[in-house]
C-alpha cells in the first residue's frame, strides 16, 4: 500500500459517533461537560477544515510571503495564550511572551529546516509550516507553565527574597532559586517525553509518517529530530520570559513589589 488511506465522510460520521458516546457518558456521570464537549467538537471540525482549505492554497502557491504570514499569525495567537495562561501575570508579560516565542520558534524552526531537513526551497510550506507549528504550540506551553509556576514562587518565597535583598542580595540573587524552579517545571514534561517516547506512546509525527506510508526507521527518524527539537525550543521560550519577568517582580530601588503577589481581587 502506498500513501495514506483517504478517511471519507462515513469514517469521520464514524468517527464523531466516538465523540457522542463521550458526552453520553459525561451525561451518566454528571460531568456538565456536555455542552464543552459538543461546542469543542464543532469548532474542531470548522478550525481542521479551514486550516486545511487556506493550507491547501498556501502550498500550492509556495510563495515565502505566505508562509511568513502563516508563522506570524501562529506566533501571535501563542503569545496571546500564553499571556492569558497566567493567572497573576506581571506587567510586560505580553510583549515578554511574544519576544520569547518568536526567537525559540524562529531560531528552531530555521535550523531544522535549513540545516535538517533540507528542503527544497528551505522555507517550504509543506515542511516548515507544520515544523513551526508544533515548535510554537510546544514553546507556547513551556513558556506559559514556567512563567505561572515562577509568579507561584516569588509568592511562595517572598520572605526569603526579601531577607535576600535586605542582606545585599540583587534582585537575580534573590529570585534565583524561584526561577529555576519554574524552568525545572516548564521542561519536565519535556523530559519525560524523552524517557518514555517510543515505549510508552508512538508520537503523532512518527505515526503520521508510518500511517503515510514512510519506513518506520524513517519515520523514528524525523520523531528524533522532532524531539530535539521541541526540548531546544521549550528551554530557550522558557528561559527567555523567565529571565524578563523575574525583573518585573522588583522596583528599581530593588524592593519586591508585593502587590503583583496579592490574589486577584474577587470583587
Amino acid at each position: 500500500m502506498n500513501g495514506p488511506v483517504d478517511i471519507g465522510l462515513v469514517g469521520l460520521l464514524l468517527a464523531g459517533a466516538l465523540v457522542a458516546a463521550t458526552i453520553a457518558l459525561a451525561a451518566v456521570f454528571r460531568l456538565r461537560l456536555g455542552k464543552t464537549l459538543l461546542i469543542g467538537t464543532v469548532r474542531t471540525v470548522a478550525q481542521l477544515l479551514l486550516v486545511g482549505w487556506v493550507l491547501l492554497a498556501v502550498f500550492e502557491a509556495e510563495a515565502p510571503l505566505l508562509v511568513l504570514l502563516a508563522f506570524v499569525v501562529m506566533l501571535s495567537v501563542a503569545t496571546w495564550t500564553a499571556a492569558r495562561r497566567v493567572a497573576r501575570p506581571p506587567p510586560g508579560t505580553l510583549p515578554a511572551a511574544g519576544l520569547a516565542l518568536t526567537v525559540a520558534s524562529a531560531t528552531t524552526a530555521v535550523v531544522v529546516t535549513a540545516l535538517i531537513v533540507q528542503p527544497d526551497p528551505w522555507w517550504s510550506p509543506r515542511y516548515f509550516i507544520p515544523i513551526a507549528g508544533m515548535i510554537t504550540a510546544s514553546a507556547m506551553n513551556a513558556a506559559a507553565l514556567g512563567a505561572e509556576r515562577l509568579v507561584a514562587e516569588v509568592a511562595a518565597r517572598r520572605d526569603a527574597i526579601e531577607e535576600l535583598l535586605a542582606l545585599g542580595a540583587s534582585p537575580r540573587q534573590a529570585v534565583d532559586d524561584a526561577l529555576r524552579a519554574s524552568l525545572r517545571a516548564a521542561l519536565i514534561p519535556s523530559v519525560n517525553a524523552l524517557l518514555t517516547v517510543g515505549i510508552v506512546q508512538l508520537p503523532g509525527m512518527m505515526t503520521g509518517q508510518m500511517i503515510a506510508g514512510a519506513d518506520p526507521f524513517l519515520a523514528a527518524r524525523y520523531q528524533i529530530v522532532v524531539m530535539f527539537m521541541l526540548v531546544f525550543a521549550n528551554a530557550v521560550a522558557a528561559a527567555i520570559l523567565g529571565s524578563i519577568l523575574a525583573r518585573r517582580f522588583f522596583t528599581e530601588a530593588w524592593q519586591l513589589r508585593a502587590e503583583l503577589l496579592s490574589p486577584p481581587s474577587t470583587d
